[in-house]
């Protein structure tokens, strides 16, 4: 199995727990307790829960959000992985992940967030990086 392919089931897989686990778990404003315990906000890193950095980035807020980061990261990742290879695709995936939660707290500290937005586009960035470095323009 190939990282993206892995990921995304990892993505998926836990999309659907958090679901399942929805329905017995008591919500707080409209957040679960399953998502309570993944999510980022300034408050958790403070309190020293530095896994939130990683951990969030495997939460998603609803089918569309999980879909379309998946179906972008599917896309990314059949033209990258096999240039790169699953070792340097899956660093540049989570340090984008760091980047994205690192981003998210300096613009937001004080929201509940959650996602592989910034992975997936810190991925297409280096996509678009790698095109260029090859003398090719992505933008046309």
């Amino acid at each position: 199995m190939s990282f993206t392919n892995a990921i995304i089931a990892t993505n998926v897989g836990l999309y659907v727990w958090g679901i399942l686990n929805s329905f017995a778990a008591t919500s707080r404003g409209g957040i679960t307790d399953y998502e309570a315990r993944l999510g980022l906000m300034r408050q958790f890193i403070d309190a020293g829960e530095w896994y939130r950095l990683i951990s969030s980035g495997f939460l998603h807020f609803g089918i569309l959000h999980v879909a379309m980061n998946m179906f972008l990261l599917l896309q990314l990742g059949r033209m990258l992985e096999p240039l790169l290879g699953p070792g340097k695709f899956g660093l540049i995936y989570f340090v984008s992940l760091l980047g994205g939660s690192a981003g998210a707290l300096l613009l937001s500290p004080n929201a509940f967030t959650g996602g592989a937005s910034g992975a997936v586009f810190g991925v297409m960035a280096a996509a678009v990086v790698g095109t260029r470095a090859r003398g090719t323009n992505p933008f046309r």
